[in-house]
Order: C-alpha cells, then structure tokens, then sequence
C-alpha cells in the first residue's frame, strides 16, 4: 500500500491501490534526480579513466545513445562492382565519424547468398566493421534469385532498436515469405530497412518495397555504378544523431505534381530525398517558405543527383512551409527529415487495460476501420501548441486532431521534459 509509482491517480479507489497517490511527483522527481546523478557518476567515471573523447563515447554506447547501421549485401557473383562502390564509401564515411558525436554506437553486417546466407559481424569496433567491410568479395550464387530475406531477417534481428539497415542486391528474392519476418522485426525494433536495386533478372520482388514502406525507409532503383554514390548520400544523412522525420510521401504522378511539409523553428539542417522506382521524372525542385528554389552552389546547400534519385542537404532551413515540386509520370517517394531536439519516441493506437496495473497498452496490429479508437502518443522537447494530423500515403491530410495533455498536473513540469498525450477517439 506504498507510494503509486506508475501514475499521478488511481482508476481504482485510491484506498483499494494507493492511499498516497498523491505523492507520486515528489516520487518520481526524487527517483529522476538520483537516476541522473548515478549516469553522470558513470560519465565521469568513464572520462577520467579513457580521456574526453573515448570516455564520452563509451559513455553513450553503455547507454545506447547514438545511431546504428547496417547492411545487407548480396556478395554473389553479378555483385562485384556494387560491392567497391558501397566499401569506398563506408570507409570514407565511418573513418571520418571515429571520435565525433556522429560515430555510429553500433554496426552490423550481413551477407546475401545461395544456397545461404550470413550474419557476419554485430559490433561497436568501427576499426572492426571497417575491416568486414573491405574483406567482402563477390563469387558464386548460381541461378538469379537469392536469399535476400534471410539476410535481411539475420540483419535485423541483430541490430539493435532504431537506426537504418541497407539492402543492396540485383536479384529478386529466393525466400520472400522471409521477409514477412524480417518485416516485423524492423517494425518492432523501429529500424528504417532501405533496398538498393540494381537490375534484376526477373522483376524486383513487391516485398522488397513493402518492406521498406512499413518500416519508414525508401526503395532506390540504381545503375551499378551508383551504389558508392548512393551509400554516400544515404549516410550523410543516416549518421546525424538528432535527424527525425517530418514528411513522407509514396505517390505516383503523370504531369506535375507539389508536396508541402513545415520545418519548425528548432531544426538547423534539413534533407529532403527523392527517389523515383518506376517511370521517370523531367524536373525536381525544392522550394523555401520565402519562394525561392534550392539551388546546388549556394551556402550550406549540398545537391546529390544520381539517375533515378535526387538528394538534398540544407544547413539552417528557413521556418516555415517547404515545397517539393517534380514533374513527370510514374512512382516514387518523397522523405523530409530534419535535424531536431523534437521527436515522436511513438504514436500509438492503444486500448486500455484495467489488469494489475491500469492503463492504455498498444494494441496488437490495427486499428478497425470506421471505429473509434484510443491513441496514446509521447513527444521529446520542449514544444508548445502541438497538433496532430493523419495522412495518407500521398501527403493528403486524412484528418488533424488535438490530443489531451498530461500538462494538467502542472507539478509534473518540475521533472518531466518530455510530453505525454492520450485521446480517446
């Protein structure tokens, strides 16, 4: 009959599950404060040991901080000028991270094969990863399909949560019921998987891009020669610690077409990335809020342009509403993300449970169509008049909505920084 540590009331009377609720903020504030006095101790620790730089990093590895990266490359014999591109780029990429805040807290590596495939390193070691890297060659395999979802499954399940993982390969898949569960390992460990596909000898697998629309990443249709480009481009932006989505559009086109999305005020980089997997776009252009295109040359503008894929990387992005216009016929997607304190740690559909411990839990799947349902969501930073918007895959707005705040319990701002919100709907 202690202090209530899971919330600032009860569902049930408060003298059948916890007479002193009322004092769970000083509780909770209490346990916060000598939480972060132990991490810090740790640090210092840590520092005064290895030294400034190697002991910060070690520091953010114990506690899972920082991006990881993975890859998944088919090594089979039509392989080999893909696999220079991707080691020339990884190598210069990861050696010019070692030391900074942007070193990758992890790296995994996997191999696409026939009749097998092999996770061949999960490690921390970037001199380690490096290494894996450049020992990959390419030789055998046989028929054309190959099992691009064991690798991809042997990747995923072992990285750990959150990051991007890579699949590079020119075959259709052997195994795409493998797939399904690499699927739902990405989805459950929130790692973004993005194909590189670089010609095929029967037509690309669907799963390949059902895969990456349900975990947040992209699907890149490529020339062989493109696949260092690429990796290159795909890094720069994977490996910035604070880089959240903002926008994500899968649509097809046939003439021109525009997307909006807003950059708020705390973001200080921008990337915007378009790839087109069928047909072909004439023009591509991104817009400022003050009307004016982003063009390659200007100050803090970087513009990456491979045949079927266009990059851009912008310092200090204006406030405001951005534009994204193209011109021409068949699929592709569009990706903003920015580099910000702000982030979705989820946004769920939630049902409640009234069990040993009340509350809203994440349902399992999907929501019913056409009925109500609970959402429960968890925002980090600071941020003031929060709204919410549905959307569809084309960037049209489904429905905005507000959210109830936790921020009723003023007492909870002493030591929460990060938002809580829930809805019944």
């Amino acid at each position: 009959m202690g202090v209530n540590k899971d919330s600032l009331t009860c569902s049930l009377p408060a003298a059948v599950v916890s007479p002193h609720h009322d004092f769970f903020p000083a509780a909770a504030g209490a346990a916060k404060s000598a939480t972060i006095k132990y991490l810090l101790g740790v640090r210092d620790a840590l520092v005064a040991k290895k030294g400034n730089a190697e002991g910060e990093q070690l520091f953010k590895r114990f506690l899972g901080i920082g991006v990881s990266i993975g890859f998944a490359i088919d090594t089979t014999g039509s392989m080999s000028e893909e696999i220079n591109g991707v080691q020339g780029a990884v190598k210069g990429i990861v050696e010019s991270r070692i030391g900074t805040s942007d070193e990758p807290s992890s790296y995994t590596l996997a191999q696409i094969h026939d009749p097998s495939s092999t996770l061949s390193l999960v490690t921390t070691n970037s001199s380690a990863f490096l290494s894996a890297i450049s020992g990959l060659g390419a030789g055998g395999g046989g028929d054309c399909p190959e099992l691009a979802g064991l690798g991809t499954y042997m990747a995923a399940s072992a990285m750990p949560t959150g990051g991007d993982l890579y699949v590079f390969t020119d075959a259709t898949a052997k195994d795409p019921d493998k797939m399904g569960e690499a699927k739902s390992f990405a989805m459950s460990k929130k790692i973004a998987v993005h194909h590189a596909l670089s010609g095929s000898c029967s037509p690309y697998d669907p799963k390949y891009f059902e895969l990456s629309e349900a975990t947040g990443g992209q699907v890149f249709i490529i020339n062989k020669n493109e696949a260092g480009a690429l990796t290159e481009a795909l890094l720069a932006t994977a490996l910035s610690p604070s880089r959240v989505d903002i926008a994500r559009v899968s649509d097809q086109a046939d003439g021109a077409k525009s997307y909006e999305f807003i950059v708020d005020s705390t973001s200080d980089k921008l990337f915007v990335t378009i790839s087109v997997t069928s047909g072909a776009v004439s023009s591509v252009s991104v817009i400022r809020p003050d009307g004016r295109e982003v063009k390659a040359g200007e100050t803090g503008v970087s513009i990456s342009a491979l045949s079927r894929s266009f990059f851009y990387n912008i310092a200090l992005p204006q406030q405001g509403i951005w534009k994204v216009s193209l011109e021409g016929s068949g699929e592709f997607n569009v990706n903003a993300a920015a580099n910000s304190p702000l982030s979705f740690e989820y946004f769920d559909f939630v049902e409640y449970d009234d069990s040993a411990h009340p509350g809203y839990f994440r349902i399992d799947g999907y929501p019913l169509a056409g009925s109500k349902s609970a959402v429960k969501a968890v925002l980090h930073g600071e941020a003031t008049d929060v709204r919410f918007e549905l959307r569809a895959k084309s960037g049209e707005t489904i429905r905005a909505f507000t959210l109830d705040s936790f921020g009723e319990y003023p007492e909870m701002k002493a030591f929460l920084t990060d938002r809580f919100y829930y809805a019944q709907r």
